[in-house]
């Protein structure tokens, strides 16, 4: 064992060697001749030093203003001080004290004393440091076991404990109880981190109020949860129904109005040798079958579950090799153009084949994926194969149609993004608008700012970017204002509980006219059903995708559907509805109210080359032809009949040339009204919509004529009749 340190400062030559001789035997011995000298060795040697014996009387620093220097230094503080003094008197010891020194030792000294001094302070030292490195192990294991925000246990902590408890009562039946506060992000996102940090600590201490006594608890991470209780001590509903109570408490004690909503999922012990981490995980695979379910909010972990998780064990076990064996395949989408009725584009969907087992299906590998980032890898391989696809398209001189990739969250959030496409389609020579990219607004959710430059990266580059999944989250709106798609994809939800004339129908035409303002292209995804594809071509979408028009499909059978499609590949539907009107041109009071404001009467027609049915018509408009709008049905919807003879072929002539142009047409008539009145009317028609039969639908805006105007309207009016009147509208 190597020998402590000892320094002696004095100036007398003969005492430092006496002192020397004296602690030899245990000490290795440093000199200073003076104050000075002795800092600096301090300095120099820090906590090397033991302890040091120090005279009061030295040149140029005596040992007064080295006790003084070294209390202004948290390092040589702490090193123990032995003053040697000639001076026996009280005042001197306890100036000597108050500076900082720690024993004394009064000339002429005796051996033995000196030497029991000098252990003293060196052990009384040692024990110091000794208690100061508990403390920081204390503190350090303190801040392990216990959440930082909460004060709770944190997750090891919870781990060791429940597995301690669980060893200590091996014939007591617990449950593990795993939740977590649903939509939390949104909480920060309307509230602020500070409140959300509120409710956590909320959350936090109603567990430490009703769980202490119990069993064990903890948080898991961010807003997730756990408690591991005896089986009967408590009802798992009835608890978290407390739980909810006392976190909407502290928020409306805070003056803030917010629903809470825990997910919960429950796992029975049975087997007290599981590992602690295996049961939280099994409890939050029940956990997950009821996030976002509002008809129930705890679940139970059962034979099922753990099927799956034996299930998704495999899928991770063997994904690596899969890639390998390029089991992960390119099935192709066919997008239909709703203008020409055959595809305008495709979208690559990854499929599973695995050997023996046949399809997996992406509702099962994708999520795993994502949690654990092989995602990255899948998705490079899924973007070479449609690079090779499109280069095999070239090659055979094909046509080209551009095809879409998914890109994950974590692709997006790649620095590396843009580079590796880029290099993807440098290699197999590919044009970038042959190569488009389709990200979800849920990525928008996570880091908006991120999603936002990549997606004007990929642009800047001449990628086409889709927005997949829209409406699937909770800021559609913020996301189409913010983030600049070049085209959106509705998501396919939308398509659920689809009815003619109801809520989401009124709900798609008000998207479709939000995004053609906006100039955004749009693609309905997930059309399954006839009556779905002509209500979405009746609305004016621009392109559709489904298993109603293809389902995916291999590469080689999606060249031999694209081959083998007629020339007018799909069926327009052969009228218009009603309800369809109603729903692209908006409907309620508030929409007469405001089209009534702005035309003095107006109608939507259904038109074919012998009638202008009226399909809905404002109050102007059926005023003006002098009925109501039951007897105006009974007796004449045709509006033709009302015009004078020679005006009917301007008016179909203006109809044909507004469907043919995509153009409003003005022009001048005679209408004879109830009552056999003829009137003036200038009228303006707009094509609103067409299909594949001569079918059409008009609108049309008219406005009463006052006489001696006339000129102004037929310089613009080709139809306008000889004797036309004043250009109103």
């Amino acid at each position: 064992m190597s020998k402590k340190t000892i320094l002696i400062a004095d100036n007398s030559l003969i005492n430092r060697t006496y002192l020397s001789g004296i602690l030899s035997d245990e000490y290795d011995c440093l000199e200073a001749v003076d104050g000075q000298k002795a800092l600096d060795i301090l300095r120099e040697r820090g906590i090397d030093i033991a302890a040091m014996l120090l005279d009061l009387v030295m040149p140029v620093m005596d040992g007064y203003q080295v006790l003084e220097e070294m209390s202004k230094d948290p390092g040589l503080r702490q090193i123990p001080v032995v003053v040697v003094t000639a001076e026996s008197e009280t005042s001197v010891e306890a100036r000597a004290l108050d500076a900082g020194a720690m024993d004394f030792l009064t000339k002429p000294i005796e051996p033995e004393i000196a030497r029991r001094r000098i252990k003293s302070v060196v052990n009384a030292r040692e024990l110091e440091e000794l208690h100061i490195r508990n403390r920081l192990l204390e503190e350090m294991q303190y801040q392990a076991d216990h959440d930082e925000l909460t004060g709770i246990f944190s997750r090891s902590a919870f781990y060791r404990d429940t597995r301690a408890m669980l060893l200590a009562n091996p014939d007591t039946d617990y449950i593990l109880i795993r939740w977590d506060i649903e939509k939390f992000k949104l909480v920060n996102d309307l509230f602020g981190m500070k409140t959300g940090d509120q409710m956590l600590v909320a959350a936090a201490e109603s567990l430490a109020r009703h769980v202490s006594d119990l069993g064990t608890y903890g948080r898991f991470g961010s807003d997730n949860f756990l408690i591991c209780v005896p089986a009967a001590s408590l009802d798992v509903e009835s608890f978290m129904d407390v739980i909810v109570n006392e976190i909407r408490s502290s928020f409306e004690d805070a003056g803030i109005a917010q629903s809470v909503v825990l997910a919960t999922g429950v796992f029975r012990i049975t087997d007290h040798d599981l590992a602690v981490g295996q049961m939280c995980d099994r409890a939050g695979m029940a956990l997950q079958t009821v996030k976002g379910d509002y008809t129930r909010h705890v679940a139970y972990y059962d034979d099922k579950l753990g099927n799956r998780l034996l299930e998704d064990q495999d899928i991770l076990d063997n994904m690596e090799a899969a890639l390998a064996n390029g089991e992960f395949e390119v099935n192709l989408q066919p997008v239909y153009s709703l203008s020409t009725g055959r595809p305008a584009s495709a979208e690559a969907l990854v499929r599973w084949r695995r050997p023996g087992k046949g399809l997996v299906s992406p509702g099962v590998f994708i999520p795993l994926f994502e949690e654990n980032g092989f995602i990255s890898k899948m998705d490079y391989n899924i973007w070479e194969q449609v690079c090779q696809i499109q280069h095999m398209r070239n090659e055979k001189g094909l046509t080209p149609i551009p095809i879409s990739v998914n890109l994950s969250r974590k692709s997006v959030y790649d620095p590396n993004l843009v580079e590796s496409i880029v290099g993807l389609l440098r290699r197999y020579e590919i044009e970038p608008r042959l190569f488009r990219n389709e990200v979800t607004e849920s990525a928008y959710i996570d880091n908006a700012t991120q999603l936002i430059k990549t997606v004007e990266d990929l642009q800047r580059y001449g990628f086409t970017v889709l927005m997949d999944d829209f409406g699937n989250g909770y800021s559609s709106f913020n996301t189409l204002k913010d983030i600049p798609v070049d085209i959106l994809k509705i998501d396919m939800k939308f398509m659920e509980g689809f009815e003619r004339g109801g809520r989401v129908g009124v709900i798609l035409a008000s998207v479709l006219r939000m995004t053609k303002w906006l100039g955004i292209p749009v693609i309905a995804e997930g059309v399954e059903t006839l009556e779905q594809y002509e209500f979405l071509h009746s609305i004016g979408c621009d392109y559709t995708q489904g298993f109603y028009f293809a389902r995916p499909m291999p590469y080689d059978e999606f060249e031999e559907h694209v081959a083998g499609l007629p020339k007018a590949a799909i069926t327009s539907p052969a009228r218009f509805h009603v309800d369809d009107v109603v729903a692209a041109l908006g409907s309620g009071h508030l929409f007469d109210r405001v089209m009534d404001d702005i035309l003095d009467a107006y109608a939507v027609y259904e038109f074919n080359a012998s009638a202008l049915e009226t399909v809905r018509g404002s109050e102007g408009y059926f005023k003006l032809f002098g009925y109501d709008m039951d007897a105006f049905k009974r007796e004449s919807s045709n509006v033709l009949h009302h015009i004078v003879h020679d005006d009917r072929e301007y008016v179909v002539q203006a109809c044909h040339e507004a469907i043919e142009t995509g153009k409003p047409c003005n022009l001048a008539i005679s209408c004879t009204v109830r009552g056999g009145e003829v009137c003036r009317l200038h009228l303006t028609l707009s094509c609103v919509g067409k299909s594949n039969d001569e079918t059409a639908l008009i609108f049309a805006a008219f406005h009463l004529i006052d006489n001696g105007c006339e000129g102004d309207l037929h310089a613009s009016c080709p139809y306008a009749s000889e004797n036309v009147g004043k250009h109103v509208f």
